[in-house]
């Protein structure tokens, strides 16, 4: 079964992606297509223009080379998201994973709109180059949402004092 795997173009991803798919019974049974900033590059408004030879080369790979499952990883500390989104998403953790989780969603909703019988798996690479496979299908917020200030913070809950 031919993989696409849709990775970001910084360089230090390559090699961390690479391991994963080492890690899987997919080593030389996928084809990279590097997207600045993966799925980000697909769905946020300042990379439009590269949209377009993407899906053009999903959807041959798809008609004659039979590919049938689509892995989209974006890592932390994409400089991609922070042009796209602000630097400030990718100063919080959870920030971070729910930007990158809402654009891996949006991407995978593309898919199922452009070529519904092909598989798509997303996850997160994390700065030590381990994958965090994202299953749930719970969409994060939109990237352009507000980040949290400290008047937004809940406050803490008084201490239960019985024991």
């Amino acid at each position: 079964m031919p993989t696409l795997l849709l990775i970001c173009n910084e360089a230090s991803v390559w090699q961390k992606a690479n391991n994963y798919m080492k890690s899987r019974p997919l080593a030389g049974q996928y084809e990279p297509v590097e997207v600045e900033g993966a799925s980000i590059g697909l769905v946020a408004d300042q990379y439009k223009a590269m949209r377009e030879a993407f899906w053009e080369k999903l959807m041959a790979a798809a008609a004659f080379q039979q590919t049938r499952r689509v892995i989209a990883l974006n890592h932390r500390g994409c400089a991609a998201m922070k042009i796209a989104y602000g630097l400030n998403k990718s100063s919080d953790k959870l920030i971070e994973t729910e930007t990158h989780r809402y654009a891996l969603q949006e991407f995978r909703r593309q898919m199922a709109e452009r070529l519904p019988d092909v598989e798509v798996e997303t996850g997160l690479i994390g700065l030590d180059g381990k994958v965090e496979l994202l299953k749930d299908q719970r969409l994060g917020p939109s990237p352009t949402s507000p980040s949290p200030t400290s008047s937004s913070k809940a406050k803490p809950r008084a201490r239960d004092k019985r024991r």
